[in-house]
């Protein structure tokens, strides 16, 4: 892990980039089951008409669909940010909580939503597990095959100092859109080659079928 985490910050050096909390958390539900370039639009054309806590529940439901319908499964989505902005807005005063627990049950988010939002929202360390997260270290072997997502989670934080933990998840985020991605990775010009058995036996693969 540690030349993991090495790699990870020559490449994308060390310096933490955050957000501001109800943003990210619109934001992450946004991006549930759709791409990176789409959830920026889609985000983008949202926060132009509304982007607080008391805009947001105050959109009509409609206007909010048809805002979000290019980010998929945009009705429960419309209606979870609209559930969203007005708790946050009523029972927590217009703040994002900061405990995991209350982030978790608020409508719409899971898990990975409310470690996203402590990360890169409030800048309170917590490894989210999204779709890089969960693949990479399967690859390179440094959790089982069948770990569940809060093994992922708990193997990390405990492989990595609490001060590491925004360099592991941004680094693991990054290099799956860059290298490690999930169709046609990059194994050949991967710098983890040497360790990864995904990677040893993809190439492996390569070569025969040439």
């Amino acid at each position: 892990m540690r030349l993991v985490l090495r790699e990870f910050k020559k490449r994308y050096g060390s310096e933490k980039a955050y957000g501001e909390p109800f943003k990210t958390l619109i934001e992450t539900i946004i991006s549930q089951k759709n791409t990176d370039v789409s959830t920026a639009k889609v985000a983008k054309n949202l926060f132009s008409v509304a982007d607080t806590p008391k805009s947001l529940a105050a959109l009509p439901l409609k206007r909010m669909q048809r805002i979000l319908r290019p980010a998929g499964t945009w009705k429960h989505k419309a209606a979870y940010i609209h559930k969203v902005s007005g708790i946050i807005l009523n029972q927590y005063k217009g703040r994002v909580p900061k405990e995991r627990q209350k982030l978790i049950d608020l409508p719409g988010v899971g898990p990975k939503t409310a470690d996203i939002v402590l990360m890169y929202g409030h800048g309170v360390p917590s490894i989210a597990v999204d779709t890089h997260v969960n693949r990479i270290p399967r690859r390179l072997g440094l959790v089982p095959a069948n770990a569940k997502l809060h093994d992922v989670k708990e193997t990390l934080e405990r492989l990595t100092p609490r001060n590491e933990w925004y360099a592991v998840n941004y680094g693991f985020v990054s290099f799956g859109q860059e290298v490690c991605r999930a169709v046609n990775p990059r194994c050949i010009s991967c710098p983890f080659l040497r360790f990864c058995p995904f990677g040893k036996e993809r190439v492996k693969r390569l070569k025969i079928q040439r």
